[in-house]
């Protein structure tokens, strides 16, 4: 709470330092986005296989197949949670640290009956890794390349023009070793020449300065384009998205994703179709999308095998 408050206070005087009404919400958002801080043991979600099959249209094939492979890659733990019947203490416990005696982490005390009678239901939680990726807002960066990858995948004979993706890239000069900028994805083409994205997890972190600096980042690389991508819907997002757009002839083109293309189970390009045009989708295209992209992962759940 105390950090709170600070955090509060510096909201609350950056609004009254603004102007009128709409830097005043702009000052908000930019405070808002630069507060990344994870839940406490207590208040971290977790979920039993119950939940998951829900998700997955209660095929417990697919949804068994798909938590065995979210544990292998380290995207999921397996445990309980354990409650202390003396303090109240509630703490998540990994599977490799059930055996009693269990010790409480609120009073130090053992835990006499840390289980309920008669049945013990394991739930699944956030791996380190998964925590610290949302913590840093690295969804729409994941999803970008994501992106990227699936529109240039090699077809047939034809080899990819991308070399690969990078997320959290600074640019230094080499001779001063100077900083040139930062790009939260780096496309690395197979020309050799590189192309810097700035990804944000809400569109209201989006604004001018942002994007004069990626601007001048774009310039010192002599980039042939750039692009800015949020998972927020484009219908969602504010004029400085659609106004940001520039295509060719322009000498620096510049490409706006939105969850209209990240959140798309096939990325293609056919001829007379631009797969970068900004066209919002209508709640109902929005919401077919969001079903077909679970069900995607659900078809993948459904391809593993045990192995």
């Amino acid at each position: 709470m105390t950090w709170f408050r600070e955090r509060a206070r510096g909201i609350a005087k950056a609004v009254e330092a603004a102007d009128d009404s709409g830097e005043a919400l702009r000052a908000i958002e930019a405070k808002l986005d630069e507060m990344n801080v994870r839940a406490s043991e207590e208040e971290r979600s977790d979920a039993t296989i119950e939940n998951w099959k829900a998700l997955f249209s209660r095929n417990r094939h697919a949804t068994a197949s798909w938590i065995r492979w979210a544990e292998r890659q380290g995207l999921l733990v397996r445990g309980v949670g354990v409650e202390c019947e003396r303090c109240k203490a509630r703490s998540w416990r990994a599977i490799g640290e059930l055996a009693p005696p269990l010790t409480c982490r609120g009073c130090g005390e053992i835990i006499t009956h840390p289980y309920p009678e008669g049945e013990l239901k394991f739930r699944y939680g956030a791996t380190e890794p998964l925590l610290r990726l949302i913590e840093a807002d690295s969804l729409p960066h994941l999803l970008a390349m994501r992106f990227f990858c699936a529109l240039w995948a090699p077809n047939f004979e034809r080899p990819s023009p991308l070399f690969g993706g990078y997320p959290g890239v600074d640019i230094y000069e080499q001779d001063s070793g100077e900083k040139i900028g930062e790009a939260d994805v780096l496309l690395v083409l197979s020309s050799g020449r590189v192309v810097p994205g700035e990804c944000k997890r809400r569109e209201a972190g989006l604004n001018a300065e942002e994007l004069q600096k990626l601007d001048r980042l774009v310039e010192r690389l002599d980039a042939p384009w750039s692009f800015i991508a949020t998972t927020d819907w484009a219908a969602e997002c504010r004029a400085i998205w659609p106004e940001s757009v520039r295509y060719a002839p322009d000498p620096r083109p510049r490409i706006a994703l939105t969850a209209d293309q990240l959140l798309r189970d096939h990325v293609a390009s056919y001829l007379g179709v631009n797969p970068f045009a900004w066209e919002p989708l209508d709640a109902d295209a929005r919401a077919d999308q969001h079903t077909q992209f679970v069900a995607t992962i659900e078809q993948f759940g459904d391809s593993l095998t045990d192995a």
